[in-house]
C-alpha cells in the first residue's frame, strides 16, 4: 500500500467518510444461509456485501475427554473450532502470516465458546457425568477474504450453532453402570445458543474508530480491539489484536463502540433467524 493510498483512506476516515461511501460506524449487509451442508449437524454461510465469505459446518461426536468447569468441580461438554482458508483467499499475505492468523482465530473462538461467556450450556452436552459427553467440532472455511474476517467467522459460527441439531440421548442405568443409545430419528437443538455472542472488531485509524473494515482500511489500522457482545447487551469478552499501542481512554471508547454495534448486529441476526423461513436472506 502506497503512502498516497494510505493518506487518502485516513483523511477520508478523519472526516467520517470511507472510500465505499459508508460512515465510520456503518457496516455492510450480510447474506446468511443455514442448513446448506447435509452431512453436518448444523451449517451456515455468511457473505458480506462486497466483503468476506465464510462457510461453517458442525460435527458432533461422543467423547470421553470432558473438560472441567472453571467455577465448579464438574465435567462439561467441549467445543473445538478449526479455521482454514481456501488457497485463493489470502493471496496478498505471506503463507506464514496466513497460518498464524488462522491459528489465532481458531484459538480465540475455541476459548470463548468453552467458557460461560460463550453462551452455550456445556453441561447439557454431558451424557454420563464425569465420563462421556458430546464434543462439537466446528469447521470454519474462509472462502474469500475482503476484510473483517474474524467478525464474519463468529457470525457464521453463531448461525451454524443455532441451526445445529444433535441426536437425542437415551441413558439407562443397570446395577450402578450406565449405558446410552443415540436416537438418530429425533434431533434436538443445543441449549443456550441464543446467548452465543457476536464479535465486533473496532479499528483505530488515524484518530477515529472504525468497524467492519475493508482490507485497505485494515492496513491503515494502528490498533484493533475485538469486543464480544451477547443478546443481553453485555460485553462478555475482549481481545486486543496486533502489535499497536492503545491508551486506556481509547480502550474504553472502543469497548463502548463495540457494545453498541454488537447489540445492533445481534438483534438484526436474531430477528432474521426467528422468521418462519430463515434458510437464506439478508440482514
Amino acid at each position: 500500500m502506497s503512502v498516497a493510498e494510505k493518506s487518502f483512506v485516513v483523511d477520508g476516515i478523519n472526516n467520517n467518510l470511507r472510500i465505499d461511501g459508508r460512515q465510520n460506524l456503518s457496516s455492510t449487509s450480510a447474506a446468511l444461509e443455514t442448513g446448506i451442508i447435509q452431512q453436518s449437524y448444523g451449517s451456515c454461510r455468511v457473505q458480506k456485501r462486497h466483503g468476506s465469505s465464510v462457510l461453517v459446518g458442525i460435527k458432533a461426536q461422543v467423547s470421553d475427554q470432558s473438560q472441567k468447569s472453571e467455577e465448579e468441580d464438574e465435567f462439561l461438554g467441549s467445543v473445538l473450532v478449526h479455521v482454514e482458508c481456501s488457497p485463493s483467499a489470502f493471496l496478498h499475505m505471506d503463507p506464514k502470516q496466513v497460518d498464524q492468523k488462522m491459528t489465532e482465530i481458531s484459538q480465540m473462538l475455541t476459548r470463548i465458546l468453552n467458557t460461560a461467556q460463550g453462551g452455550l450450556d456445556l453441561s447439557s452436552l454431558v451424557i454420563i457425568p464425569n465420563q462421556i459427553s458430546w464434543q462439537l467440532t466446528i469447521e470454519v472455511l474462509i472462502i474469500e477474504y475482503l476484510g473483517n474476517v474474524l467478525d464474519c467467522c463468529m457470525m457464521a459460527v453463531r448461525g451454524a450453532l443455532m441451526d445445529c441439531r444433535i441426536p437425542r440421548v437415551i441413558v439407562q442405568e443397570t446395577d450402578g453402570s450406565f449405558d446410552f443409545d443415540l436416537d438418530e430419528d429425533h434431533l434436538v437443538p443445543l441449549k443456550g445458543v441464543e446467548h452465543v455472542p457476536l464479535s465486533v472488531t473496532v479499528n483505530l485509524i488515524g484518530s477515529q474508530h472504525v468497524v467492519d473494515c475493508t482490507v485497505l482500511e485494515e492496513q491503515c489500522s494502528s490498533a484493533q480491539l475485538c469486543v464480544f457482545v451477547n443478546d443481553r447487551e453485555q460485553v462478555c469478552a475482549m481481545q486486543k489484536l496486533g502489535m499497536g499501542k492503545m491508551n486506556p481512554s481509547a480502550l474504553i471508547e472502543m469497548t463502548q463502540i463495540g457494545k453498541q454495534v454488537g447489540t445492533e448486529w445481534i438483534k438484526d441476526m436474531n430477528d432474521f433467524l426467528s422468521r418462519e423461513h430463515p434458510k437464506h436472506g439478508f440482514f
